[in-house]
């Protein structure tokens, strides 16, 4: 928890989301995570499909707007995972955990298809090869290129972040 996010509904910019796949910093701002972070090992992977089942996340406090898949339509930006779906891959849940919109950030295509997918297939190898891995990802700044141009805002909802991280801490296994 790198920003002591808190799981009291008051905490809007820094709210804390707990799941058994990992855990997040949600900023309801910005309308995406501020940070996931999460483990990768052996037990995580596994041969389970991509599920592809992206929707809105329940379990943000009820009142608060939910970002949707089509929030997202047309505006030149994937809706790129934080925690990679690669990375849970043990089951069916685990992998569908991965779609829900808290877990997204709008990233360029080109980020999101070539630099990061070449960093976490890496990441995988690495376990492979006997390691554990302690990976968080964020997103921070606003305005970002896509395919498209610049942006600031998709549908009015979800922040474009100027910047992305990853931080990746090795083990041995």
């Amino acid at each position: 928890n790198p920003s002591n996010a808190q799981t009291n509904p008051s905490s809007y910019d820094n709210y804390l989301l707990n799941k058994p796949q990992f855990a997040l910093s949600y900023n309801r701002s910005k309308g995406h995570a501020n940070w996931v972070a999460w483990e990768l090992s052996p037990k995580w992977l596994g041969t389970i499909d991509r599920q592809n089942d992206f929707r809105p996340d329940e379990a943000l406090p009820q009142d608060w707007p939910k970002i949707k898949p089509s929030d997202y339509s047309s505006s030149g930006f994937d809706r790129g995972h934080l925690c990679p779906s690669a990375d849970r891959t043990n089951s069916t849940s685990s992998n569908s955990s991965t779609f829900l919109m808290t877990n997204m950030i709008p990233q360029a295509p080109d980020l999101n298809r070539e630099a990061w997918e070449h960093l976490e297939q890496f990441s995988r190898e690495l376990v492979e090869k006997g390691y554990k891995l302690y990976i968080t990802a964020g997103a921070y700044g606003t305005g970002g290129e896509g395919s498209k141009g610049t942006a600031t805002k998709l549908d009015d909802v979800v922040n474009v972040p100027a910047r992305v991280y990853k931080i990746i801490v090795v083990l041995p296994g």
